[in-house]
């Protein structure tokens, strides 16, 4: 997916790029992959492994760069995690990309086996004691939310899909 879709010439980012592993492959496949990370430990660590490795510490949100500075964004099992929903990561996504950028965005599906789990009852509001984790969207739901930010969608792909059974 991400060689399909990846242009070979402009700055990539993947926002929460955790350790970095994508970033890495990325660039010894000849892209100009950078990425941001809000942990900063998990950033120091990293850092500290391969130290000329283009990841920083920021807020994908609110992202230090210029409009359309980038030619391809990556976020990856990110933006579900917003309690109150994933626009404003998908707002800044949309700022910064290039005009005829790409996007490539995962977020946890909720395919026909959770659909029957929540209407078993699986999912029944927010444990005590417990913070939000995260959402899981229809294809459609999703689609919807990256058209009304302004976003053509090319294409959808499922993966993981033993973990999501799991």
């Amino acid at each position: 997916v991400f060689t399909r879709y990846l242009p070979r010439e402009g700055r990539i980012l993947e926002a929460g790029c955790g350790p970095g592993q994508n970033v890495l492959a990325l660039r010894q496949l000849g892209y100009k992959a950078e990425g941001v990370e809000w942990s900063e430990a998990t950033v120091e660590a990293t850092l500290s492994r391969y130290p000329d490795l283009p990841i920083r510490v920021g807020d994908v949100t609110r992202l230090d760069v210029s409009d359309g500075y980038y030619a391809a964004y990556i976020s990856l099992g990110v933006v579900e995690h917003r309690a109150e929903g994933p626009e404003p990561f998908l707002w800044e996504a949309y700022r910064v990309l290039a005009p005829g950028g790409i996007i490539l965005v995962s977020v946890p599906h909720f395919h026909a086996l959770r659909r029957l789990k929540a209407r078993l009852g699986f999912y029944r509001g927010q444990p005590a004691g417990l913070e939000f984790y995260q959402y899981a969207f229809t294809s459609q739901e999703f689609i919807g939310i990256l058209q009304g930010i302004g976003f053509s969608v090319l294409g959808t792909f499922n993966c993981s899909v033993v973990k999501g059974i799991k």
